[in-house]
């Protein structure tokens, strides 16, 4: 991601038909284009939304949502 963030900036400052073409590349090959999800076989799926405003029974909450942080030089 990062080299295509410098490939990318290097486009807008200089467009050149090689640059355009390197960035498309590496896009592709990241997942960040319709091609290269569709080579990937990835698809975008609806995210389930959770209204925060809902109270939920403490024990009916999946575990990894009881997990505090805690200060460890408080030992």
């Amino acid at each position: 991601m990062l080299h295509l963030a410098d490939v990318y900036e290097q486009w807008i400052r200089q467009p050149s038909a090689s640059i355009a073409a390197e960035v498309r590349q590496l896009r592709d090959n990241l997942g960040l284009s319709p091609k290269g999800r569709q080579d990937r076989r990835w698809r975008i799926v609806q995210a389930e939304v959770i209204d925060m405003g809902e109270r939920r029974d403490p024990d009916t909450r999946p575990a990894r949502e009881r997990l505090r942080a805690i200060d460890p030089s408080a030992s």
